[in-house]
């Protein structure tokens, strides 16, 4: 029951910031640059990070030799 009322009140609370949102999305002409450069930094930023992270933790241990 109770994840039904906190989906409900989940639902509510989000329904008038989207209609506000949603009257002025036209003004946002460069939404899809910036969001394309958060996305790919955050993919470039993330997938070396954690090849290094990986390479450092496993780094003289037996198990990487193989």
């Amino acid at each position: 029951m109770d994840v039904y009322v906190s989906n409900v009140f989940a639902i509510l609370g989000f329904r008038a910031p989207y209609f506000a949102l949603a009257a002025i999305i036209r003004r946002f002409t460069y939404r899809r640059y910036a969001l394309g450069l958060v996305l790919g930094g955050v993919t470039m930023g993330l997938l070396p990070g954690g090849v290094l992270y990986s390479l450092c933790r496993t780094r003289g241990s037996p198990e990487a030799a193989r």
